[in-house]
């Protein structure tokens, strides 16, 4: 056995004042939380030097018990090795050479309980308390053996009472908190720890480990409210030296840890913004960012303002991926392809409003997969430019009838509907498919997005006989001047003749005339120069004039 005095750094001869004043400066060094071992050495120490009858007993004990020093060595290394039966026998052999031993009592009730000797364990400590009723750790212990054998009203009773008798027992008031929460009476826990904090009507740093426990109980709550509050307090008590304030960050960075574990991220995120207020280092900035993260995405999860819950989830896959299959990932994503290709205006809309609401309000999770949502932002935008384009191209007269109702099948993919539009499309005139062709151009997404069928008309047009073609819709005059059906200022003539003569009656009219005497005219332009020319200088005028009307 250790000389406790040396344990706790302090004189044989100290007062009581001068123990409770080394305990309190070591437990600040060695927080049972990051120093366990070292904290159970400590407070054993303290425990048994600040009372009378133990101190009196150890004082003998360890003066004269050389041959019981070196047995309870030998039982303490059974019982690290976890060889509980015979450390019990070697702890009963001291009781036979010493029964009068408190510690070796005490710590004989101890095995039992390692054992789960309840019965046994428990006449240890009634044992120890009808000797010493002020002594707390005795109750402490009777309540651990109760608490493991389900009885939790005794076992609240015995941790209570020892409470009462030593206030700065952490241990119990940890019992004490984590009893109330195993039977799921965390307001409960809650109510003892804030009597607890105010007990001295006063908030200090030493009350931070209740502050601590506080946290918790408000996360297994999800009280947010509660949780800021304590945040609040923490940050009144924060003392001003540096080795406190890292402990104090160290301790609270682990608590996020754990509630990042159990899914409260905004929680998570929130304690770990706490601990790095009060110290960072690279450790506790990678927590928060990585907490950050997750609590966008809780949040994220939960806003109503994205009214089309789908784009919610590359984000959601990629921050959750490891509970999810890549199916379930590729599904979400052919279901928001699926929807922009569906040619429904008010879905691309809510989409549309939905993308620019998550990029303006979460753009750091938009940055975690801009690669992906920048490649659905581009096919949206391309799809809703494709809607407004396609609700003024089905109204458009200027196209030919049956050319627009195959666009329109194509879009639905309606195969009666297309069959039908291509009948239509080759009883049209050669001259209203060319109108068509050349007007598809104002709509520059429809034209790119069936570019395989304009193409296809395109050849229908071409595979047309020349010579049919142009006796049926010839510029007679205008060819044989300018010697090329296909000349420019022919296709401007032409144009014009579609665009402005077709639509009145007496244009109408002169088309008809033109085409019943212009082939004669046009076989004797082509022996009379002369003539020719002229008529070549007055059309390059009206061409010209044509232009700049933009035919």
């Amino acid at each position: 056995m250790e000389n406790l005095y040396e344990v706790l750094g302090i004189d044989k001869n100290a007062t009581d004042q001068e123990i409770k004043k080394a305990y309190n400066k070591l437990l600040r060094k060695y927080p049972p939380e990051k120093e366990a071992d070292k904290y159970k050495e400590i407070r054993e120490a303290y425990d048994t030097l600040r009372d009378k009858e133990r101190r009196k007993n150890y004082d003998a004990y360890f003066e004269h018990g050389e041959e019981i020093k070196k047995l309870e060595k030998e039982a303490s290394e059974l019982i690290e090795q976890e060889n509980y039966s015979r450390a019990e026998t070697i702890l009963k052999k001291i009781l036979i050479i010493s029964p009068e031993i408190i510690h070796i009592r005490e710590l004989l009730g101890d095995v039992f309980l390692l054992e789960e000797k309840y019965d046994e364990s428990m006449k240890q400590f009634n044992s120890l308390i009808q000797e010493y009723p002020n002594n707390s750790d005795y109750y402490f212990k009777r309540g651990c053996v109760y608490k493991e054998k389900g009885m939790y009203v005794n076992a609240e009773l015995d941790y209570l009472k020892s409470y009462s008798l030593d206030y700065e027992n952490l241990g119990t008031i940890n019992e004490i908190v984590y009893l109330y929460i195993k039977q799921d009476k965390i307001d409960k826990a809650i109510s003892f720890l804030n009597k607890e904090i105010y007990r001295d009507n006063s908030i200090d740093f030493d009350d931070f480990f209740c502050l601590s426990k506080l946290i918790e109980c408000y996360v297994l709550k999800n009280d947010k409210l509660g949780l800021q509050k304590v945040i609040l307090d923490i940050k009144k008590i924060a003392p001003e030296d540096e080795d406190t304030r890292k402990y104090m960050s160290w301790k609270l960075a682990k608590l996020a840890i754990t509630i990042y574990e159990l899914e409260y991220y905004i929680l998570a995120y929130e304690v770990a913004d706490l601990a790095k207020s009060l110290y960072s280092d690279m450790k506790i900035e990678e927590l928060v960012n990585s907490f950050k993260t997750y609590k966008l995405t809780e949040e994220l999860l939960k806003d109503e303002n994205i009214t089309y819950p789908p784009l919610k989830g590359p984000i959601f896959y990629y921050m959750f991926g490891e509970k999810f299959s890549k199916e379930d990932r590729e599904k979400n994503l052919e279901v928001i392809f699926s929807d922009m290709s569906s040619m429904n205006f008010d879905v691309l809309q809510k989409m549309k409003n939905s993308l620019t609401y998550f990029i303006n309000n979460y753009f750091l999770l938009y940055s975690e997969r801009e690669e992906v949502y920048k490649k659905i932002k581009e096919e949206l935008d391309r799809q809703i430019l494709l809607e407004k384009e396609f609700n003024l191209f089905i109204k458009d007269n200027r196209i030919n009838k049956a050319f627009r109702l195959c666009i329109a099948a194509l879009q639905i993919d309606d195969k009666n509907s297309f069959n039908e539009g291509i009948e239509g499309i080759k009883r049209s005139s050669i001259s209203s498919l060319k109108t068509t062709l050349e007007e598809i151009n104002r709509y520059p997404t429809i034209r790119d997005k069936f570019s395989n069928f304009i193409s296809e008309i395109r050849k229908i047009i071409n595979s047309t006989s020349s010579h049919n073609s142009r006796k049926n819709e010839g510029c007679y005059i205008a060819t044989a001047v300018y010697g090329n059906y296909d000349a420019e200022e022919v296709l401007v003539l032409r144009k014009f003749r579609d665009k402005f003569l077709q639509k009145y009656l007496l244009g109408r009219s002169f088309i008809k005339l033109y085409y019943a005497v212009s082939p004669t005219l046009a076989k004797k332009l082509k022996s009379e120069f002369t003539i020719t020319k002229l008529i070549k200088k007055l059309l390059d005028k009206f061409v010209c004039y044509l232009r700049k009307k933009e035919y």
